[in-house]
């Protein structure tokens, strides 16, 4: 993602605020300072609070993360 141009990600549909958080996420996770696997392990309240410590992350999507990709029951995306 880091190399991904940001005019080619826009044509493919991408605002420009979900271009620099995917962006971010991937300096993040390249540069070792945000592990994906870690986060699968916490407990969700410490797993919400990772994700909403990032640029970009708010409560609705560390929510959705939580539900779908990490299948804790018990968040659930308000709104």
């Amino acid at each position: 993602m880091g190399r991904a141009r940001t005019d080619r990600l826009g044509r493919l549909g991408l605002s420009a605020a979900k271009i620099k958080t995917l962006k971010h996420l991937a300096r993040e996770i390249t540069a070792e300072r945000l592990n994906l696997d870690v986060l699968a392990e916490e407990d969700a309240d410490a797993a919400h609070h990772t994700l909403i410590s990032l640029p970009g992350i708010g409560p609705w999507t560390a929510d959705v993360y939580l539900l779908f990709c990490l299948g804790h029951g018990d968040a659930w995306p308000a709104g």
